[in-house]
């Protein structure tokens, strides 16, 4: 429902964002899942978590991460629930901090916003 109103009104989503109350600032599996979701159609887009003292990182799945969670089994059998974390093959990096200049990427925003949408 939320991707057909996305659609609809010409809304694009590169990024997203969530805390964590602890130090450990990553992609759990189920972050993972999102961020590839998002990479597949937006290969720039960034998952920003922040930690506890509201310090953001960013994150992109590798491709690697993006193999992984494609093919992943708890995916496959259908069981993908938002808020269910499961493990990973993790023989390689699944994603990777980014650096990421947010005053170029909200004018990259800004930017597509004002793009005709044939053109997006």
């Amino acid at each position: 429902m939320l991707q057909l109103e996305w659609e609809t009104n010409n809304i694009v989503v590169i990024g997203w964002i969530h805390n964590r109350t602890t130090s450990e600032t990553c992609l759990r599996s189920n972050d993972q899942h999102m961020q590839a979701s998002l990479q597949v159609t937006q290969p720039k887009a960034v998952a920003v978590v922040l930690d506890q003292h509201d310090t953001p990182f960013y994150y992109r799945m590798t491709e690697h991460g993006m193999n992984v969670c494609r093919h992943c089994d708890r995916v496959q059998a259908g069981i993908h629930e938002a808020d269910h974390i499961h493990e990973h093959d993790q023989s390689a990096p699944l994603f990777q901090e980014v650096a990421v200049n947010v005053v170029t990427w909200l004018q990259a925003l800004i930017q597509l916003a004002n793009e005709p949408s044939e053109r997006r």
